[in-house]
């Protein structure tokens, strides 16, 4: 589902309201065959719910701000997935000696060969981090009809919390569209945030008030 199938949906949704009071789906009929649509799992309709609020988007309708609004969440989350990848320590926990120097008392020469070997190992952990962060990002950009103009912004180490099992929970979360090519997760939701029980190792906090999405270490 695009942004324009979603303003059209609230477009819909008004003339229903006004028409008749209420609003109601029905599958599509053709001849003896009825075609229903898959469904969402419940925790995609929260975030569809808490992300489109109806009134609200309804407003930005009615004044022509719609489709602004949702291309100015579009290039925010680009804006922040450009700022994680350039600097993956603000968003992201990371290694304890990557973001503190040691002192020592080490001869001269010997203190270089430490900086050099731990700027070896901080460029090959930025590395296996946008590995990760760009897999996951990319596959939260294209999925326009739960994720639509979502940014991952945070929390754990990408690198040494998450291992190659909760990778691939991530990955289907991120890529799903509704119930057919997604499993389903526990979740509950507060205020503006839906909360993901992911698995034992991982939660993963929607926050759709800014459109921004965190992966938390349980």
């Amino acid at each position: 589902m695009n942004k324009f199938t979603k303003k059209s949906k609230i477009l819909l949704l008004a003339l229903a309201v006004v028409a008749f009071g209420s609003v109601t789906a029905f599958a599509q009929h053709y001849g003896c065959y009825e075609y229903v649509p898959p469904t969402k799992w419940d925790f995609q309709k929260a975030i569809h719910a808490s992300t489109y609020k109806t009134w609200n988007d309804l407003k930005l309708v009615i004044t022509g701000r719609y489709n602004q609004t949702q291309e100015n969440f579009k290039e925010a989350a680009k804006d922040i997935a450009n700022k994680v990848r350039q600097n993956p320590e603000k968003y992201f926990k990371t290694p304890y000696a990557l973001t503190h120097a040691e002192k020592s008392n080490l001869p001269m020469a010997q203190q270089v060969a430490k900086e050099i070997q731990a700027q070896q190992i901080r460029m090959a952990y930025k590395e296996a981090f946008l590995q990760r962060y760009n897999l996951l990002q990319d596959k939260i950009s294209a999925n326009n009809n739960i994720f639509y103009g979502y940014a991952l912004a945070g929390q754990a180490d990408l690198v040494n919390d998450i291992s190659e099992d909760t990778m691939k929970d991530l990955e289907a979360l991120f890529s799903g569209t509704d119930s057919s090519n997604t499993p389903n997760f526990a979740f509950y939701k507060t205020d503006n945030t839906v909360v993901i029980q992911l698995n034992k190792e991982v939660w993963v906090l929607v926050k759709a008030n800014v459109r921004q999405i965190l992966i938390v270490k349980r």
